[in-house]
């Protein structure tokens, strides 16, 4: 099921500061597509937002480690 992309609106108050157009996929855990929104072909290079994440794996294989 692919539908238009979904809009993100980052609002001050009253003030609409900025709105972004977001593409998304959500897998089963078969990775089969459940849902597609926007472009789920483009590339993306998420650099620095990803870092919370890479966090947990590091933290748990560090703690794996210590076994």
């Amino acid at each position: 099921m692919k539908t238009q992309a979904l809009s993100v609106e980052i609002t001050r108050g009253n003030s609409t500061e900025s709105i972004h157009q977001v593409s998304a996929i959500v897998l089963d855990g078969n990775a089969s597509v459940l849902a597609e929104y926007g472009n789920s072909n483009f590339l993306v290079f998420p650099r620095s937002c990803i870092k919370p994440l890479q966090a947990l794996f590091v933290a748990d294989a560090n703690s794996k480690l210590d076994d």
